[in-house]
């Protein structure tokens, strides 16, 4: 008996010998690079010999997976231990009768299928073998369990994911696992992480842009190391010229080359960089884009016009940048988001050749090439000063459901001590807001709120009480409306309140449909195109008259741009190189005003 028991501890020891209790494998399975790995804990008097045991892999194959582990293990170590016990598969009808099927669709991520069935994700992982949730692919087949869905709170799924992402970072050597938080971009995740945008890109399938709960992989420092060495060595061992260069450095701006001078009467090639699959008003652009090169060949001027579907990828823009045909380009518009620009103005800079940010406002990205037709926000309110003076009786109407942006953008222009503030609600009477105008002063009311029902309300009460003023002729009821951009989308107000009133607002995007010039292109947009243009098809029309006009012209590109006497849709512009001194930043907002005449001012 004393010998059968000794057997017994010997066969359950890690080694020969040594006795120790009876281990269980660790419930957290990561996958890397499609195969299935535990993430095991060394504890104390654990051996690889033990483990290799324990979990059914040779000795050479835990090894092989954990470098660190020849020289011995260390309790706390962590390591990754090949899955081999895979479950073998059930026939078709016992398969059907366990499980539902889930077909991976466009953008879709691990986490919101998890949350679409509320399903764990370790049940996730054990009923798909080989899941890689960093690399799912479209029409990818997956196995929800039946019985387990609905069963996982959308806090369960939360707090598992963090735990997965933080497994399978213990264990990585390549990359940094990272779940994408709402509002993340590429290109504050390569800040934070200290990595390029490209390198992001390569790294993970971002055609759709980042998903918010998405597991991405950020390149590790030792795995960029490795890359660049043997980029390097690929470089030396041939004739190849070197990548282009995206990270636009201050060596890299101070050897800039000045905007080229066109020749009069050359044919001008032109780039558009548009990310097509996401979304219809970047066709809309694309089409206003098409109009304007029509109305500028007919000048005489030769055009050539080469579009490129970017989709939210630097590393589809450096592609792109480095084809032959993008090689003849004098002017580029596009690409429209920030983090796709610098592969453009590394090849730009070299060259002298403008670029053109139609639609964002550039944050980061230098470059005296470059030119943002969003307008500067230091510049917003320029055109209102005057009636937020001294001499004016201001009054702020504020509600509970104010705008808080425009709330907070207005308020530091308020003269100090020279405005009056009226807290309003549904139970507000018709005397008190009386009681704010003056008639020994201009009156002008600026409302907060946000919301159509409550601006629809309020204005027809600012309306109802001039209509007493002036029938009783008390009180000079000459009254103005400063209101938020916002309101040109409500569909249900009074618009006749907009002119009496004498609404005015600042904007970025305006264009007077009953302007004879825009109404002129509606009808000729609708006759080509089967619908009626969106703002995007008018900044698109402008982008085109606006730029290839100025490079058709003699002379310098910035004055021909300023002095443009070109006939555009939406708005003025004028550029002038921004605070930091170098991106050329359009300083004019929209001033639109409604006039008592029932038209609409824009200045």
């Amino acid at each position: 008996m004393k010998k059968l028991l000794l057997t017994a501890l010997i066969l359950l020891s890690g080694v020969p010998g040594q006795a120790q209790l009876i281990k269980t494998k660790s419930s957290s399975i990561v996958t890397i690079e499609g195969k299935n790995y535990y993430v095991h804990t060394v504890k104390k008097g654990e051996t690889v010999y033990s483990l290799a045991r324990l979990y059914g892999v040779t000795e050479d194959e835990l090894l092989k997976s954990n470098p660190q582990a020849v020289e011995g293990l260390q309790p706390g170590q962590v390591l990754k231990i090949r899955v081999t016990d895979i479950k073998p598969k059930l026939k078709p009808k016992k398969m059907a009768r366990l499980f539902d099927t889930h077909v991976v669709n466009q953008g879709e991520t691990a986490y919101a299928i998890s949350k679409r069935y509320g399903i764990s994700v370790n049940t996730l992982l054990e009923d798909n073998p080989g899941m890689d949730p960093a690399a799912l692919s479209i029409g990818q087949k997956l196995n929800i369990r039946k019985t387990e869905q609905g069963e996982t709170s959308d806090s369960q799924i939360n707090a598992e994911w963090k735990e997965y992402r933080d497994a399978i970072n213990s264990v990585s050597d390549d990359y940094i696992y990272h779940l994408v938080a709402k509002g993340e971009t590429v290109y504050s995740l390569s800040r934070q992480f200290g990595v390029t945008q490209a390198e992001i890109m390569r790294s993970n399938d971002l055609r759709d842009g980042l998903k918010t709960g998405a597991l991405i992989r950020i390149p590790s420092k030792s795995k960029r190391q490795t890359e660049v060495v043997g980029e390097q060595t690929a470089v030396d061992s041939s004739s190849l010229m070197p990548a282009t260069e995206t990270e636009f450095t201050a060596e890299d701006y101070a050897a800039e080359i000045p905007s080229r001078t066109f020749l009069p009467g050359a044919t001008l090639n032109v780039a558009l960089m548009l990310p097509f699959n996401s979304g219809r008003h970047f066709m809309d652009f694309y089409q206003g884009v098409l109009l304007g090169l029509e109305d500028i060949k007919k000048t005489g001027q030769s055009v050539n016009l080469s579009v490129y579907n970017t989709g939210r990828s630097e590393q589809e823009v450096e592609s792109l940048v480095e084809r032959e045909d993008f090689l003849n380009s004098d002017l580029v518009i596009g690409p429209v988001y920030e983090e796709c620009l610098p592969p453009v103005l590394s090849f730009a800079r070299k060259r002298g050749i403008p670029v053109v940010s139609p639609l964002a406002e550039v944050k980061h990205e230098r470059s005296a090439l470059l030119y943002q037709m969003s307008p500067d926000p230091a510049c917003k309110y320029e055109k209102i000063k005057d009636l937020l003076t001294d001499d004016k009786n201001i009054v702020i109407v504020s509600t509970s459901d104010n705008d808080k942006e425009f709330e907070s953008e207005i308020t530091p222009l308020l003269p100090q001590g020279s405005f009056r503030r009226l807290s309003y609600d549904k139970n507000t009477p018709v005397s008190a807001l009386e009681g704010m105008i003056r008639d020994d002063k201009n009156n002008v009311f600026i409302v907060l709120s946000g919301n159509e029902y409550t601006v629809d309300q309020i204005l027809a009460r600012i309306s109802s009480v001039q209509n007493n003023l002036v029938a009783r002729s008390i009180k000079n009821a000459q009254i103005q409306v400063l209101g938020s951009s916002r309101w040109s989308r409500f569909q249900n107000i009074d618009k006749n309140l907009y002119f009496k009133l004498g609404l005015c607002f600042v904007t970025s995007y305006h264009a007077d449909r009953s302007n004879p010039v825009v109404n002129a292109f509606d009808k000729r947009y609708v006759k080509e195109f089967g619908v009626l243009p969106s703002l995007y098809s008018y900044r698109g029309y402008d982008a085109a008259k606006l730029f290839v006009g100025a490079a058709s012209q003699p002379g310098e590109f910035l004055d021909n741009v300023n002095q443009s006497s070109q006939t555009l849709l939406q708005m003025p512009y004028h550029f002038g190189q921004d605070g930091q001194g170098e991106v050329q930043t359009n300083d004019q907002w929209a001033f639109v005003r409604y006039l008592p005449n029932y038209t609409i001012e824009v200045r």
